[in-house]
């Protein structure tokens, strides 16, 4: 099945975004892939352990620069072992809560990079199933889409933060920027995620990057709606990041069928 490039309307758009949701849910159930969850899971849990060894070492090895220097002007007296402690707490504290909000702005796109070559089968499966195609699968294909999955997540996350940060200090202007950027965040997020799931699709139909831009372009609101639901989800306190991995799987198949299911 070729890659149909037209420019579908908006609100034709938003219908397959959320139906390919529905589809998306029903053939995850249907295939019995609940063993795919295994993968971000176990991925999560190796980021968020590695992530907390490096918050203790980062703590430590602060706690010593700052205790080196501080060591010849506070006095005994102060009680430097509960000066000490007090310090090191803050320290743990402090670091802990920026890994956190850390963890869930990058987060997203460092689990999709690690799963690029996971997703990329997981798209071609859904297209095989869904689209009822063969797909010929070969090595090289295969390292070709892992590259591609690679070089265009890392592109988007590049250009989301620029748009995020130009965003942020739009909400600066009085009154305006305070009611539009909150909600212009979520449609640059959702757009740049949304992206990325769609070209797991789009790559094996368009090889170009620039080509695929200009695709996606002509779909700006379906992208959004794909990608809200992730983002909603990854905007979850604590829990959201972990949560996200399982909507980086269904958005990557909810991705592939909105687009199967374009007409002509």
């Amino acid at each position: 099945m070729e890659i149909v490039n037209n420019h579908p309307s908006t609100p034709n758009q938003m219908k397959l975004a959320v139906a390919a949701y529905a589809k998306a849910f029903g053939l995850f159930r249907k295939q019995k892939w609940y063993w795919m969850l295994l993968i971000p899971i176990l991925l999560n849990v190796v980021l968020f352990y590695w992530g907390i060894a490096q918050v203790n070492v980062l703590t430590e090895t602060t706690f010593n620069f700052i205790e080196s220097l501080t060591a010849d002007w506070y006095s005994a007296e102060m009680g430097s072992g509960i000066f000490n402690e007090f310090i090191r707490i803050t320290l743990w504290v402090f670091f802990k809560i920026a890994y956190f909000i850390l963890f869930a702005y990058v987060g997203g796109y460092f689990v999709i990079l690690c799963l690029s070559p996971f997703l990329s089968i997981i798209s071609e499966k859904t297209e095989k199933i869904y689209g009822k195609i063969e797909i010929p699968l070969s090595l090289p294909i295969l390292l070709k889409s892992i590259f591609r999955g690679v070089l265009m997540a890392s592109r988007n996350f590049i250009l989301q933060t620029i748009a995020t940060v130009t965003v942020f200090f739009f909400g600066f202007i009085p009154l305006v920027g305070g009611l539009v950027a909150p909600i212009l965040m979520i449609v640059v997020s959702a757009y740049f995620y949304g992206f990325t799931f769609m070209d797991y699709y789009i790559e094996r139909k368009i090889e170009t990057v620039n080509g695929s831009v200009h695709f996606v372009r002509k779909r700006r609101t379906k992208a959004v709606f794909i990608g809200i639901p992730f983002v909603v989800v990854l905007a979850i306190p604590v829990i959201g990041p972990f949560a996200a991995s399982f909507f980086t799987i269904l958005s990557t198949i909810a991705a592939s069928i909105s687009l199967i299911d374009e007409k002509p």
